[in-house]
C-alpha cells in the first residue's frame, strides 16, 4: 500500500486512493487504518503545522514539519504527498517512534533484531572474517556475556569488538540547529558500550574468554541506529570521558585495554561495507585511530585513503529482505491501481 502511495506521488501531485488493493491482500479496514497513520485532512494539517512551527528556534529551517508524521495530505477524496520520500521514512524509521513508548518487551525485541542484523550484515560483507554473535563464558568465578558481535581473524584472533545500540535520538534533538539532548539515556548507553568493549579486551588479554586472543590492531566499533555523535557536535569527547570514568571503577580494565573505539550509524556502516574490500574496511578503522581523522565518519575516511572501487559491492543481504518485509516480492509483481 505504501508503495502505491509512493509511486503515485512520484507521478502526479494529486492521486486517488482505491477502497481496496486486492492484489496485495489489503481490504478496506486495513487501508483505513494505514491512512489514519500517514495522512491528515488539509484543514487539520494546516492547524497542526502552525502549532509545530511555533516552537522557538533560532534557525527557521530546523523547525519541525508535520509531513514527517503525516506525509500524505487529504483534499476531499484525493491525496497529495508534497515530499514522497517521507512516505518511505514514515513506513520505516517512523514505525519505531510509534512504538518507542511501548513496553520493554518491544524495545528488547528491537535491540535483539538490530544485533542480529549487524551480525548477519558483517558476516555477509566480510567473507575473510569469522563472525561470532553474543555468547556466554566464565572468567574469574563470574558468568559473562560477550559483546554483541566479534570479528575473528583466523582461528582465534579478535580483530574488532562490536557493540550495537538500538536507542534512537529524540526527534527534537535530531532536527535542532544546536542539539541539546534532554534525555541523556542514549549518550549514557554509548559510554557503557565503550566500557563493555574495553572490558572484553581486558578479558581477552587475560586469555579467559573462550581462548580468544587479541589482534595487534584490535579496535572497537559501536554501531547505532541514529547518527548520535554526528548530529550532536562536540558530544563525542564527553561520551569518551564518561566511558573513562566508568572504566576507572573496574580495576580489571588497564590502560592497554582501552583500545580505539569508533562510532558508526548503521547507514554509515552499510555504505562503508559496500564501498570497501575487506582490506579497505580494516584500513579505514586503522586510519580512524589517527589524529588526522578524529571524529570523521567512516565512509568519508574511506574515500580519503583509497580510490573508489570500480564497481560497488553487492549488498550482502539483498536476498533476505523478504524475511522482514513479507510483501517485498509481492509488490515487485503488483502494479499501482
Amino acid at each position: 500500500m505504501l508503495r502505491f502511495f509512493f509511486l503515485a506521488a512520484q507521478k502526479q501531485p494529486f492521486f486517488d486512493v482505491p477502497d481496496t488493493l486486492a492484489r496485495l491482500g489489503l481490504e478496506r479496514e486495513v487501508m483505513a487504518r494505514v491512512l489514519d497513520l500517514i495522512s491528515m485532512p488539509h484543514d487539520r494539517a494546516r492547524a497542526a503545522a502552525v502549532l509545530a512551527r511555533a516552537v522557538p528556534e533560532e534557525d527557521p529551517s530546523y523547525k519541525p514539519s508535520i509531513l514527517r508524521q503525516y506525509p500524505c495530505i487529504q483534499f476531499g477524496k484525493r491525496y497529495s504527498a508534497p515530499l514522497p520520500a517521507l512516505i518511505v521514512r514514515r513506513s520505516t524509521s517512523g514505525l519505531f517512534y510509534d512504538l518507542a513508548g511501548a513496553d520493554g518487551g518491544i524495545r528488547n525485541e528491537v535491540s535483539a533484531k538490530f544485533e542480529l542484523y549487524c551480525a548477519r550484515l558483517l558476516s555477509s560483507m566480510l567473507p575473510s572474517m569469522r563472525v561470532l554473535p553474543e555468547f556466554k563464558y566464565r572468567l574469574g568465578g563470574q558468568n559473562w556475556a560477550s559483546p554483541d558481535v566479534l570479528l575473528i581473524e583466523g582461528e582465534s584472533s579478535v580483530r574488532v569488538i562490536v557493540e550495537c545500540k538500538a536507542t534512537r535520538m529524540p526527534v527534537p534533538a535530531r532536527f535542532a540547529a544546536q542539539p541539546q539532548i534532554d534525555d541523556a539515556r542514549g549518550y549514557a548507553e554509548l559510554a557503557r558500550g565503550i566500557t563493555q568493549i574495553w572490558r572484553f579486551a581486558s578479558h581477552c588479554r587475560r586469555e579467559g574468554a573462550c581462548n580468544l586472543r587479541r589482534h595487534d590492531n584490535l579496535a572497537g566499533l559501536l554501531v547505532t541506529l541514529d547518527s548520535w555523535l554526528t548530529m550532536a557536535r562536540g558530544m563525542a569527547d564527553e561520551v569518551f570521558a564518561e566511558a573513562q570514568r566508568l572504566a576507572d571503577t573496574d580495576i580489571s580494565i588497564e590502560p592497554a585495554d582501552r583500545v580505539p573505539v569508533f562510532f558508526a550509524s548503521i547507514e554509515d556502516l552499510e555504505v562503508l561495507l559496500v564501498t570497501s574490500t575487506d582490506q579497505q574496511f580494516f584500513e579505514t578503522l586503522t586510519a580512524a585511530s589517527t589524529a588526522d581523522y578524529k571524529h570523521w565518519i567512516l565512509p568519508n575516511i574511506r574515500r580519503e585513503i583509497a580510490p573508489a572501487l570500480k564497481r560497488q559491492r553487492t549488498y550482502g543481504l539483498k536476498d533476505s529482505i523478504g524475511e522482514v518485509v513479507p510483501w517485498w516480492h509481492a509488490i515487485g509483481r503488483a502494479k499501482p491501481g
